[in-house]
C-alpha cells in the first residue's frame, strides 16, 4: 500500500513538472529599431499534451507600448491563429511585410533615442478535444495562460543612408571605348558599299 501511494506522488510530481505548452519569444525577447521603424516578436509553441488540440485564444501585454503603436498579429480569429496537434510544435519569425510573428511595434518617429519598453506578453491557450478549425463539435476542455518578458529600445541615431551604385571612371572610358570603335566599324563598312 506505502508503495502505491508513493508511486502515484512520484507519477503526479513528474506529471506536474511538465508544462503542457513550451513557448518563447523568437528570435529573442528584445528586440530594437530606430524611429519610425517596425520591429516585433515571432514565437515558437510546443503542443506538449498528448490527448488535446492547442490552440491559441487571446494574446495581450502586462502594459501599453509607451515608444510606439503595437499591433497583435495572433488574434482568436480561426483562421489567423496556430492551432497544434497534440505533441506538434510550429514556429514564426516576425516579418513586418507579410505581418507574420506575434505583435509588432512601430515606433514613433519622434521616438527619443535610447528609449525602452518593457513588459509581458500574456497569452492564453486553448485545449480542444478537436481541431477547433475543422471539428465545430471540438470542445473546449481547459486553458492555460503564461507569460513572457520582452523589451523594445530606440536605437541612438538614424541610420546612414544607402549607398547609390555609381560606375567608376574607369567604367565610362571603356564603354567609351567600345561605342567608338562600334561606330568606326559602321562608318567604314557605309563607306566600304
Amino acid at each position: 500500500m506505502k508503495k502505491a501511494i508513493v508511486l502515484l506522488i512520484l507519477l503526479g510530481l513528474a506529471a506536474w513538472g511538465d508544462p503542457v505548452v513550451d513557448w518563447s519569444l523568437i528570435p529573442s525577447p528584445d528586440v530594437s529599431g530606430y524611429a519610425g521603424d517596425t520591429v516585433g516578436w515571432g514565437y515558437s509553441i510546443q503542443n506538449n499534451s498528448t490527448l488535446y488540440y492547442l490552440a491559441v485564444d487571446s494574446v495581450g501585454q502586462s502594459s501599453a507600448f509607451q515608444i510606439g503603436t503595437g499591433s497583435i498579429l495572433i488574434n482568436s480569429v480561426l483562421d489567423n491563429m496556430p492551432i497544434l496537434a497534440p505533441g506538434a510544435s510550429t514556429s514564426q519569425l516576425f516579418d513586418a511585410v507579410l505581418q507574420h510573428g506575434l505583435m509588432s511595434l512601430l515606433i514613433d518617429s519622434n521616438a527619443i533615442p535610447n528609449a525602452k519598453d518593457t513588459g509581458y506578453f500574456i497569452v492564453t491557450f486553448g485545449f480542444y478535444s478537436a481541431d477547433p478549425l475543422s471539428d465545430p463539435d471540438a470542445e473546449r476542455m481547459d486553458e492555460f495562460i503564461d507569460q513572457r518578458p520582452y523589451s523594445a529600445t530606440v536605437n541612438e541615431s538614424q541610420p546612414p543612408p544607402p549607398i547609390g551604385i555609381t560606375p567608376e571612371p574607369g567604367s565610362w572610358l571603356l564603354l567609351a571605348g567600345a561605342l567608338t570603335i562600334l561606330a568606326g566599324r559602321r562608318l567604314r563598312r557605309q563607306t566600304a558599299r
